[in-house]
């Protein structure tokens, strides 16, 4: 019983900060609270996560639009989350309604870390950002995995399709995936934020994706309509590359992820950043 937890507090933060960059999507804040439901026939949990997402264009100093590579953006969000958990799957579904815009905060927090850094006085001009708008979206997840040899060095292949629709993103995606070390069973691992029995982990996975991009707000504007003084055309092919790591020691799990995105529109480059997430589950 002392292993049994069914509620979750993770906080999340993204940055490229360790890429000595400051471009693109540069920054995300997440905090979520999960909790397990009542077991019927399939495991249930349910999460709720408020993050934020601030993008720039290459140089933050450049004043003049014409030369930007990407608009500024910014994503304040609210995000419901329903999962399904069986034997060797998962079916994942997400709401997120949002804001994009000043009233999103991006900006104000961006400059002030970088008034507040000693090493760094580079203010960014935030010219002609994204408009204020309201989105809504919903992103659909399927997980179907294979075990491939049992632990202590346990090795799982799993494929990820998933699809986005709404006002903010709309795309479809599939992501190949394989874990490598010491993991729990689908039903209890770290790996897809699974609460309830709580063993010791420690493994890697290295992931591969490609999405099909319809539409991406942070790029191209509103769905539905925006009058933003700068925006630019999405690429439709996008590569998606991450290598994680996963650790669960009593109640703590701590994840650290390199992840790697090809070009999203025709005068940008790739592009890397690190996440870091720490949660405690009771």
């Amino acid at each position: 019983s002392e292993n049994i937890r069914n509620h979750q507090i993770e906080l999340r933060h993204d940055n490229d900060f360790l890429q000595f960059t400051d471009r693109y999507y540069t920054t995300g804040n997440f905090i979520s609270y999960r909790w397990l439901l009542d077991k019927k026939k399939y495991k249930r949990q349910n999460s709720i996560f408020l993050g934020q997402e601030i993008y720039t264009p290459s140089d933050i100093e450049e004043t003049d639009i014409s030369k930007f590579d990407r608009p500024y953006a910014s994503f304040l969000g609210l995000n419901f989350q329903h999962t399904v958990t069986g034997k060797d799957w998962i079916f994942d579904f997400i709401y997120s309604f949002g804001i994009t815009g000043e009233y999103s905060g991006g900006e104000w927090l961006q400059n002030l870390f970088h008034s507040a850094a000693a090493t760094d006085s580079r203010i960014a001009t935030w010219e002609g950002q994204i408009n204020n708008n309201f989105t809504n979206n919903c992103y659909f997840n399927y997980f179907k995995e294979w075990k491939l040899s049992p632990n202590p060095f346990s090795i799982y292949f799993a494929i990820n399709p998933s699809a986005a629709i709404g006002i903010k993103d709309v795309y479809i995606q599939n992501d190949f995936a394989f874990y490598f070390g010491k993991r729990n069973s689908i039903l209890n691992t770290s790996a897809y934020n699974q609460l309830g029995v709580l063993q010791n982990e420690l493994f890697f996975c290295f992931r591969a994706g490609y999405r099909y991009v319809a539409h991406n707000t942070m790029l191209e504007g509103n769905l539905i309509g925006d009058s933003s003084v700068f925006l630019v055309e999405a690429l439709h092919n996008l590569i998606l590359i991450n290598a994680e790591i996963y650790f669960r020691r009593g109640r703590t799990d701590i994840k650290l992820f390199y992840n790697y995105s090809s070009s999203e529109t025709s005068i940008t480059e790739n592009h890397l950043n690190m996440t870091l997430s720490l949660a405690r589950n009771f």
